[in-house]
Parts: structure tokens; C-alpha cells; sequence
């Protein structure tokens, strides 16, 4: 009977190690969608997002000034929770009529709808709105960019300066094809207006109307791709520095290139953000239970109507104001941090796509100075350093 073959030896100064799990999924993709919470924490990332979530809030309350409508960013973040929760019934239950009327719905009636009745507010605060929160999503961008590629922190100054000198681009890259789509929407309209308003040239409308066929779909499938892609647009500019247009031709591109790997990426991303989110919530709203419940327990009737029982009276009213600023403040926190999810997920997700399209390292980021083509910086730019 033959003795059994001997184990290999290892290499020399090669100690043997137990397989761990980043053996596993170094050579993945799609765990580094799991960095985003942590990348959205940072404390830079925090900060621009809490005030790019007030202006943008108090931008769309500008809308007061001419309409009945209180916030018209409230309006659309509503028509948003609305659109996203019938899409995942919708999605859930396979029932593709369903998404046919959702997408018909949400991105053509409703849009339509909200221009014809808001059209001052979406003339005048269009372009503010967008400057304001591409600014501060580039800003947050290439913070996370920086954090992901560099492994280098970034003061909020510095982030603030580099989306600052690219905010027209930002603008650019957010509104460019919603211009584009409703330009194709205007075209067909004026077309119709002419046409089909008068006889005869009813019958000319009648044969021209495969251009506006066509028309209507190269506009359709600009919005979906523009749904998928938005979350790319501000992170192409954020990672390599380039214009709008550029921004909105990498994004539609890395669409058409791997669709169900996006999918699945921004399902990922969705599903770790409103666990985070829901746990974040929770922590608020429960220390804040917990707060009153403590603080009221000792001090009577008084405290509970300063917490909210009943009508304050005297000093209590401002009492109450104040509690419920630090409360407001708590709660603004929260929201802080999805701006931020947002932005560094999407950030993540851009980088991602990018290197399965492009095969182009996650880790490389242009740096202001770089010679292109080459690794090689003229100078020493700020945005380089620690």
C-alpha cells in the first residue's frame, strides 16, 4: 500500500491563510455598490447635501409667489413617490399593460399637465433649480469620486469650488434632454396646428405623419433613456471634467450598452438605500420618542403641552418653536443623507457602468492639469492634493 501523496509545499516566506470573503468578491463590480452609505456619511458629503436640499426647497417655494401652490418641488417629489411605488406594483405583478400606462402616464400626461399648469414656475425656476442641485450633486460626486478612486478625503471648499466652475454643465447634462424631447413636442404640436386645423391640408398632415412618428419615438425613447440614465449625468461630469453634452452622451450610451446590468446596479443601489434610509428614520424618530418621553415624565401637564399637548400658552409657545426647530433640524439630517445616497450611489454606479462599457479602471479619475493621453500633470493642481 502506497503512502499518500504529500500536501504541495508553499513558497517560501508564503505562510498559508484561510480564504476570507474579499477573495471572493475582489474581482466583482457590484460589491462596491455597497460602499455608497459609508461614502454618503462622510461628513463633506453631508454638509453640501443639507444645504443643497434647503435651496433647492426654498427655490420651489418661489412658486408661492404666483400660484396656489405651496412648493413645487413638494409637488413633484410627491408625483415621484407616487410613480415609483405603482411601477414596483406594477413590476411586481408582470403585468406589462400596466407599465405601458405607467410610462405612458408619468412620462408624457403628467409632465404635460404640470408644464401647462406651472409654466411661469418652469420658465423662471427651471434653470435655477437645476444649477443649484447640479452643483451641489457635483460637488458631492467628486467628493465620492475622489474617496473611491484616491482614497483621499475632500474639504467641502474645494469640492464646492470644482462644481462651481462646472455648474453650466451640470445644467446642461439635467435639462439638456427634457429641451431636446420637448422640442420634438412642439414640433409635432405646430405641425398638427397647421395640418389638421384646416381641410385639405388634413390630408398633407395625414402623409407627413410617419415623421411625426418618428419624431414621437426617437422623444420616448430619449425619456426612458434619460430615466435610467439621470443618475450618470452629474457623476460624468464630476469624474472626468467634461461638458454637458459629453455628460448626456456617455450616460445614454452606457444605457444602450449593458440596460440589464444598470437595472440591476440602481435595483442594488434603490434596495440598500431604503433599508439605510428606514434605519436612519427609525434612530430619529425613536430618540425622539424617547426624548419625550423622558422629559415629560417628571415635569407634568406643562411639559407635555410644550411637546406638543394641546395649545402652549405664555412662554411655552416659544418653548415649543424652539424644540421644534432642533426637531426639524433632526429631520432635515435624514433627508441630508438621501441627497447624499443619491449622489454617491450614483457616483459608484457611473464609475461602474463605465468601466463595463468603456473598460476604462474604476479607479481612474481625471485630475484638473492632467496631459491627456498620459498620466503625467503639468502642475500640481489643487485638486490633487491631500
Amino acid at each position: 500500500m502506497t503512502n499518500p501523496t504529500p500536501p504541495a509545499p508553499t513558497p517560501a516566506g508564503q505562510p498559508i491563510r484561510p480564504t476570507v470573503l474579499a477573495d471572493l468578491t475582489d474581482d466583482l463590480l457590484w460589491p462596491r455598490l455597497l460602499r455608497a452609505p459609508s461614502l454618503a456619511l462622510r461628513p463633506t458629503c453631508m454638509g453640501i447635501a443639507l444645504f443643497t436640499a434647503l435651496a433647492v426647497w426654498l427655490l420651489g417655494s418661489a412658486v408661492s409667489l404666483w400660484s396656489d401652490t405651496p412648493n413645487a418641488v413638494g409637488v413633484i417629489l410627491a408625483g415621484i413617490g407616487s410613480a415609483g411605488s405603482e411601477l414596483l406594483q406594477a413590476v411586481i405583478s408582470l403585468d406589462t399593460k400596466w407599465i405601458t400606462e405607467w410610462a405612458a402616464f408619468y412620462l408624457i400626461e403628467a409632465p404635460g399637465a404640470f408644464i401647462r399648469e406651472h409654466w411661469l414656475g418652469v420658465i423662471v425656476l427651471s434653470v435655477p433649480i437645476a444649477a443649484v442641485w447640479g452643483i451641489g450633486g457635483c460637488a458631492i460626486s467628486r467628493a465620492a469620486a475622489r474617496d473611491t478612486t484616491m482614497r483621499l478625503s475632500t474639504p467641502w471648499p474645494r469640492a464646492l469650488a470644482f462644481a462651481v466652475d462646472r455648474w453650466w454643465s451640470t445644467v446642461v447634462s439635467l435639462l439638456g434632454p427634457l429641451v431636446f424631447v420637448a422640442g420634438i413636442a412642439l414640433a409635432i404640436a405646430i405641425a398638427g396646428w397647421a395640418f389638421f386645423s384646416l381641410p385639405v391640408l388634413d390630408v398633407i398632415g395625414a402623409l407627413a405623419y410617419p415623421l411625426m412618428i418618428l419624431g414621437g419615438l426617437l422623444g420616448f425613447a430619449i425619456l426612458i433613456g434619460y430615466v435610467l440614465g439621470s443618475p450618470m449625468l452629474i457623476p460624468a461630469v464630476a469624474c472626468e471634467g467634461t461638458d454637458g453634452i459629453d455628460g448626456i452622451q456617455r450616460a445614454l450610451a452606457y444605457v444602450l450598452g449593458k440596460p440589464l446590468r444598470l437595472i440591476a446596479y440602481l435595483l442594488i443601489l434603490l434596495v440598500q438605500g431604503l433599508i439605510v434610509f428606514g434605519i436612519l428614520a427609525l434612530i430619529v424618530l425613536g430618540g425622539q420618542s424617547l426624548i419625550e418621553a423622558a422629559a415629560t415624565g417628571l415635569a407634568g401637564d406643562r411639559a407635555a403641552m410644550i411637546f406638543g399637548e394641546g395649545d402652549a400658552e405664555g412662554t411655552a409657545v416659544a418653548a415649543r418653536a424652539i424644540i421644534d426647530l432642533f426637531n426639524g433640524l433632526l429631520g432635515l439630517l435624514v433627508i441630508a443623507f438621501g441627497v447624499s445616497y443619491y449622489f454617491a450611489g450614483s457616483t459608484v454606479l457611473y464609475l461602474l457602468m463605465r468601466q463595463l462599457n468603456d473598460g476604462q479602471s474604476c479607479e481612474d479619475l481625471w485630475v484638473p492639469g492632467r496631459i491627456e493621453g498620459t498620466s503625467a500633470i503639468n502642475t500640481q493642481p489643487a485638486d490633487t492634493q491631500k
